[in-house]
């Protein structure tokens, strides 16, 4: 949206380049310069200002702070995209019902929406079968579908309908035949045309899949240091830079290190 000639931009001030965006965007750019922080942003809204017109747009921002080789900024490196389209397309979505019910049931993630009595007002296909539903389910009540639902989620249900955004990227639960399962899952209110709070939107991913796996690794990494440390010889591990990831205790006792060592202090180099 810039719109100028790199030569014409190269070398001046930000704001003598774009005064548009000072009001936006300055008090965050003396922000990066003083605490010397990475900023990250979604979805900012920017006034910009093109031939005397003016336009609202969105953006996803990072900006990082540049440092010369004593430790002091230099400048900042800022990248943005913009998501105007998508932030407008939800916008839409929570001002229209019928478009969010519709958005829902087509969705391909396990997706459901509710109203504020937690009666259903749509559900996708992944959610009616992540969750072995049948039929029309349209109006019915979640908790009376799921009356063993746990009561933390109640709550987080309840917050929702308050106006709260929830989520968690590792939920663990027992289903009711004793199966576990692990959850990402996200919880957002949705407005009716007045403003208003109309329900919630439930999003939930099943990561269990992922999680077996990684406890599999886990348990073969231990049964690994065990069989290793049980070694008569020394055992060297390194990652593809030969960064030192594990020695095992004949290795630490040979060359007389303490078990409190960080591998990551341990260069090879220094002992071969």
């Amino acid at each position: 949206e810039w719109k100028q000639n790199k030569k014409d931009v190269l070398g001046r001030p930000l704001f003598e380049v774009r005064p548009d965006l000072r009001a936006s965007a300055e008090a965050i750019h003396l922000e990066v310069y003083r605490s010397g922080k990475r900023f990250i942003a979604k979805e900012i809204l920017l006034e910009l200002s093109n031939n005397e017109k003016t336009e609202t747009k969105y953006f996803d921002a990072v900006i990082d702070p540049l440092f010369d080789e004593n430790g002091k900024i230099i400048g900042q490196l800022a990248t943005s995209i913009e998501v105007t389209d998508q932030v407008m397309a939800r916008k839409k979505i929570e001002e229209s019902g019928e478009i969010s019910r519709l958005f829902i049931e087509y969705a391909p993630a396990a997706m459901a929406m509710f109203d504020k009595e937690m009666r259903y007002v749509s559900a996708s296909k992944q959610w009616m079968k992540e969750y072995v539903l049948t039929g029309n389910i349209i109006g019915k009540k979640h908790y009376e579908l799921f009356p063993n639902i746990l009561d933390r989620w109640k709550e987080v249900h309840s917050r929702g309908m308050k106006g709260a955004v929830e989520r968690s990227e590792d939920d663990y639960y027992v289903k009711d035949d004793g199966t576990p399962v692990w959850l990402k899952w996200e919880v957002h209110p949705w407005y009716n045309a007045a403003g208003e709070v109309g329900g919630i939107v439930i999003f939930t991913e099943n990561i269990t899949e992922r999680k077996q796996a990684e406890k599999s690794i886990k348990e073969s990494e231990e049964r690994f240091r065990t069989m290793a440390n049980e070694a008569p010889l020394f055992v060297w591990v390194t990652d593809e830079n030969l960064q030192t990831t594990y020695l095992n205790k004949a290795g630490l006792d040979y060359f007389g290190l303490d078990e409190s060592v960080k591998m990551s202090q341990l260069s090879w180099k220094k002992f071969i």
